[in-house]
């Protein structure tokens, strides 16, 4: 009976009656098919109502007309099942309800038939409790007892007041008959007057009973022998005792099956001896427990195995919008749309299917239209003590909060590129979120495990990682820097973890970490390194990186006894490829140069190459003899190579000279110009001269020094006496500091002539440095000093605004003398000389064209855009330019028509040959003619001899100062020429 459906134990399928049919209709109906009950439907064959015999008992008591309509006396709005419902589960609802009958509709609610009491008797079987129970155990012990006088109304009211079925017809408190409804309402059918009839004209002939000590078994065998439906039950002196029916018995028998059931299922949660005394407090506890499911905010259910409800809390009714009793028994396709009620039904067969917890997510809209949200579902299939499946647990917990967090969470992690994940070490169970998945490049809804992670992990980097993680465990903190392969790219990330351990063995058994992608930190980390260790321009090592590995190579050497050489070389007169060509020259060059560097060193040399934009930081993984050179440059046209573990310095030279050779080849520039080169190196040993990389660049730097000294395109190594000029050189620098300091330096005057008339026109300022105990000291003994240490700045200054003080007071004194003061590279570049100018002329009031400003050739060449920018600035102000030294730079015609020149000044080194040596008599021609194209004037340098004087006269040239006319000579003595010059005239 457990499965079987309700339709199959239907015995009579009758067809019902209209709403307009009369009484007497349905009791003629129920008479001749002998059934209890009759059912009304309406056009739609759908039930309307249902006329019983207990409504005819009613009919009789209130002595209702036969004729009236069904309408009017039916029982309205008949419960209705489904006719494929369980046999066990449609008694429940016959008993629960107090049913004696149930009528069945098919899926479109129409009427198909009437299941009875009897129905469910000839089915429920459980022979086994049959035969131990007895009749006084189940009987009803206070039938209704009638005199056998009363009229047929009378006994149908004390029926319907005591709402029995029957009633005993005793004399002497025996049983003479029995009167049941179905007697009433046949007797009704008739049409007779039930007031005006006794009880002797439907009391049947027979009436059978039996003794209360006898089985249930007996009993029943007793009633279907004789086809009746109840029994009076007396004891042995034949007196009444009680009445049993067919309800009665049915009661019984399925309250046997209920107590087997309730046996199977609650043996796990309850002693059933327990239960069984001690009611009330089951139903306290199961109010209690019931109040608690209430209270939890979680939607709860439970459904059977056909998805029908079997019970649910609160916040479940406030979902399907109906109230508990309203939900049982019905599914989810009463209460939501079918492709909702489907899903449900997937997940719950899926759930079932597994045989375990299964948890989804569903999206869910309160009937009521007051929530809607995520909610995170747990479908726990639920078996008897036997493994059979009874129903699914179903709960339902809200994570709208929690996923726009986690969303918020993941749009986090997705802009920080940091991914959290954790790992379960005792179920070996890894989770990633969403932004570990795009770190990994995995996608979000695959199935994540540890070989996905370690497969991904750079071969390289394996090792590291292992070991971090072994760390971690050991230490509670694991943290490690690695690359990943993903696709095929690599990428950089960061991990850090922290382990929770179990209470009890204090073994990690969980950890929570952190993954954070970091490429695009280590392309930043490596592109810094690489910018503060490189030069820009040829992408060699510079002096930091450079004395990193110079370190490193004098320890290696040392400890493997052998010898470390640094070579330091630079490009001979390579300023005045500069001033002459242009930087953008220069800068081909020194990269070619950088090129050429790096084909020659050793196969295992390491070459840093790093640009301003990105790092290419290469180093091959072929060695020799654990052999490391560098090649740096460090700055202008200054480079160094560092040889580590050579076996004799003089393999050092070896090396010199091929670099020498390859500088020295010709140089083919983007300009279509083809430059030769020379360069010059200055060698230092380690550890033969110093083991310290500080000391070891100084001597290489004195060794180039002294090669350059020695006529250069060559080198040179470091020698003890170089240290002592080094010490020299140091010590005039401060000298040099402290002169300045102490207002030793003076200005002597050379007078310049006027050719054509032999008349002093002016004078070029020259500086000595008068030193208390050497006495005058020449400008070649501390100018280049100067330029070197970067004095000159301050001490052109004062050489200026000295000489513009003393031309002043020449004019006040009304001197006519114009003086010509020199200005240094430096001071052009970085100095702010226009305003210099400027604020001493306006100063001292003296006007502009009395200052004539002198520039050698070489530094005007140098960075020309910015020279000629200031030379016109101070040109503007009334200033004369002249260029000094004309003739040993490398300016052309082009570069000289681009600057605000008024005079060239030819250099003595022309003048010292003429008029006998013929290439300084051309040259000087030639720079003549020059001058006198551009409209310069031409001033002659170092004029000692009348024949020089006349050949100078001869080509055109109108100026000179030399010693033919005056050396160098105080303000004072400058003054004598001057007026003395100024008798002759008058």
């Amino acid at each position: 009976m457990n499965q079987a459906k309700l339709s199959s134990i239907a015995s009579k399928i009758i067809e019902p009656m209209s709403s307009q049919n009369t009484l007497q209709d349905a009791l003629r109906l129920m008479q001749m098919h002998k059934i209890s009950s009759v059912v009304i439907v309406n056009d739609q064959q759908k039930p309307i109502g249902i006329f019983t015999e207990r409504d005819a008992l009613k009919a009789v008591a209130k002595a209702i007309s036969p004729d009236t309509k069904l309408l009017n006396i039916m029982t309205k709005d008949p419960f209705v099942v489904h006719e494929n419902l369980r046999v066990s589960d449609a008694y429940v609802l016959l008993e629960s309800h107090g049913f004696r009958h149930l009528i069945m509709v098919d899926k479109n609610n129409k009427y198909t038939g009437i299941v009875t009491e009897g129905d469910f008797l000839r089915n429920l079987g459980l022979d086994a409790t049959q035969k131990k129970k007895l009749i006084q155990d189940i009987m009803i012990a206070a039938p209704l007892i009638i005199e056998e006088n009363l009229s047929v109304q009378e006994v149908a009211q004390a029926m319907r007041e005591k709402d029995v079925d029957y009633a005993i017809i005793s004399k002497n408190n025996q049983p003479i008959g029995i009167v049941r409804e179905r007697d009433i309402a046949y007797f009704f059918a008739e049409k007779k007057s039930a007031s005006k009839y006794t009880l002797d004209a439907i009391i049947p002939d027979i009436i059978h009973t039996v003794k209360q000590d006898v089985t249930l078994s007996e009993a029943i065998s007793l009633m279907e022998k004789h086809g009746i439906h109840q029994l009076v039950v007396t004891d042995h002196e034949e007196e009444i005792v009680g009445l049993i029916d067919r309800h009665t018995v049915l009661r019984a028998i399925y309250g046997a099956y209920i107590d087997y059931l309730m046996h199977v299922v609650n043996e796990k949660i309850l002693d059933i001896e327990t239960l069984s005394k001690s009611k009330e407090i089951l139903s306290e506890q199961t109010q209690l427990l019931e109040n608690i499911i209430d209270t939890i905010p979680d939607l709860i259910w439970l459904k059977d195995t056909r998805g029908r409800y079997v019970t649910c809390n609160k916040m479940f009714e406030r979902f399907f919008g109906a109230k508990r009793e309203d939900i049982i028994g019905k599914t989810d396709y009463d209460f939501v749309d079918k492709e909702l009620a489907d899903m449900f039904t997937k997940n719950d067969n899926e759930a079932i299917k597994l045989g375990t917890s299964r948890i989804n997510e569903e999206h869910l809209v309160f009937k009521d239209g007051s929530y809607k949200g995520d909610f995170e579902a747990i479908k726990t299939p639920l078996k008897n003590e036997f493994g059979t499946l009874i129903g699914v647990l179903g709960v339902a917990r809200d994570i709208t909060e929690k996923k726009m967090q986690l969303d918020i969470l993941n749009d986090a992690q997705a802009i920080a590129h940091i991914g959290s994940w954790h790992f379960n070490l005792v179920d070996n169970i890894l989770t990633w979120s969403d932004e570990c998945c795009r770190i990994f490049d995995v996608p979000i809804t695959s199935e994540i495990n540890l070989d996905i992670f370690l497969s991904s992990i750079h071969e390289d980097d394996k090792e590291k990682v292992m070991q971090a993680w072994e760390e971690g465990l050991e230490n509670g903190n694991y943290e490690v820097d690695h690359r990943i392969i993903v696709g095929d790219s690599v990428k950089w990330v960061r991990e850090r973890a922290r382990f929770i351990l179990d209470e009890i063995t204090k073994k990690p058994i969980l950890a929570l970490g952190t993954v954070q992608d970091i490429t695009q930190n280590k392309k930043y980390e490596d592109k810094l390194l690489c910018m503060a260790n490189s030069d820009h321009l040829t992408g060699l090592a510079n002096r930091s990186l450079l004395e990193s590995v110079l370190e490193k190579s004098i320890h290696i050497s040392m400890r493997n006894d052998k010898k470390c050489a640094l070579l330091l070389f630079d490009l001979d007169y390579f300023k005045d490829i500069n001033e002459s060509f242009g930087h953008k020259v220069g800068d081909e060059i020194l990269k070619e140069i950088a090129q050429r560097l790096k084909g020659r060193i050793r196969q295992s040399d390491l070459v840093a190459r790093i640009c301003s934009d990105e790092i290419n930081y290469s180093k091959k993984k072929k060695k020799i003899n654990n052999k490391e050179d560098v090649i740096a440059r460090l700055g202008g046209d200054e480079f160094a190579i560092v040889l580590s573990s050579i076996d004799h310095s003089e393999d050092a030279a070896k090396v010199a000279k091929e670099i020498m050779q390859l500088i020295n080849e010709p140089f083919k520039v983007s300009s279509e110009l083809t430059i030769h080169i020379n360069s010059s190196v200055g060698i230092a040993i380690s550890p033969d001269h110093s083991k310290s990389p500080d000391e070891l660049l100084q001597f290489a730097d004195s060794a180039l020094y002294n090669a350059k000294e020695s006529g250069r395109y060559t080198f040179a190594y470091y020698a003890d006496e170089m240290t002592k000029l080094a010490k020299e050189k140091l010590e005039g620098e401060n000298k040099l500091r402290e002169a300045m300091q102490n207002g030793e330096f003076v200005l002597y005057y050379q007078p310049q002539v006027y050719i054509p008339t032999g008349r002093i026109v002016g004078v070029e300022a020259l500086v000595r440095w008068k030193d208390p105990k050497l006495g005058i000291i020449p400008p070649d003994r501390f100018i280049p000093i100067a330029e070197q240490s970067g004095l000159i700045i301050n001490l052109g200054k004062w050489i200026f605004e000295e000489a513009c003080r003393q031309t002043k007071k020449w004019y006040d004194m009304g001197l006519n003398i114009k003086t010509a003061i020199n200005v240094s590279a430096k001071q052009i570049h970085y100095f702010d000389i226009a305003t210099l100018v400027e604020d001493t002329l306006a100063r001292l009031q003296l006007p502009a064209e009395r200052i004539i400003f002198e520039i050698t050739e070489s530094a005007m060449m140098q960075n020309h855009k910015q020279v000629v920018q200031k030379l016109f600035a101070v040109h503007s102000l009334g200033v004369k330019i002249a260029i000094d030294d004309f003739g040993t730079g490398y300016s052309s015609y082009s570069y000289l028509k681009r600057f605000p020149i008024d005079i060239l000044k030819i250099d003595k080194s022309f003048v010292d040959g003429i008029p006998f040596d013929n290439d300084n008599c051309a040259i000087t021609k030639a720079i003549v003619a020059m001058g006198e194209a551009l409209e310069y004037k031409l001033l002659a340098e170092g004029v000692e001899t009348d024949e020089q004087e006349k050949f100078l006269s001869d080509i055109g040239c109108e100026f000179f100062q030399g010693y033919l006319k005056s050396k160098p000579l105080p303000p004072s003595e400058v003054e004598k020429l001057f007026f003395a010059q100024q008798k002759e005239t008058n």
